[in-house]
């Protein structure tokens, strides 16, 4: 089964720069548990726009995963200057997942206002369900677009 992950971004509004440092550290440990229980519930291929926070991490947490289990991890890039304003490390992270990722798909060679929508989009069209790193309140666009294509949806953390 086939699985598109999003988030609501406010893991990146912490004032915390260091991953390794509450709440951070708790964020993505929840996010493991949360790959975990998605991998046990059959769920062994995984979408992701792997834009910095959640969808960038899962991306890492997933690699390491496939060392365990025949896992597919595909890469959906909103536009190919998506790194642009990204510290060093955090690029060199992004092309390190993309180097094992199972696929890597290009929607638009420039940014325009729907290349995120249209990369949600592209990614739900895959899969069997909608992870969402948030709650039902966040009133995401993926969230309607999955709703609107019958794809179940997942909610992992109201708390964020």
């Amino acid at each position: 089964m086939t699985c598109t992950i999003v988030t609501n971004g406010k893991e990146l509004q912490s004032s915390c720069q260091n991953e390794e440092e509450k709440p951070v550290l708790t964020i993505r440990q929840k996010l493991l548990g949360g790959l975990e229980s998605l991998i046990y519930a059959g769920y062994d291929e995984f979408w992701l726009n792997c834009e910095y926070g959640v969808p960038l991490w899962a991306a890492e947490m997933l690699s390491e995963l496939k060392r365990n289990y025949a896992l597919k991890l595909h890469i959906t890039v909103p536009y190919e200057e998506q790194t642009t304003n990204w510290t060093e490390n955090q690029r060199d992270r992004y092309f390190r997942v993309h180097q094992l990722a199972d696929s890597v798909k290009l929607i638009h060679h420039q940014w325009c206002s729907s290349c995120y929508e249209d990369a949600e989009k592209y990614m739900l069209e895959h899969s069997d369900l909608l992870y969402v790193f948030g709650s039902q309140k966040d009133n995401l666009s993926a969230v309607r677009m999955a709703e609107a294509m019958r794809i179940s949806v997942l909610f992992f953390d109201d708390n964020l």
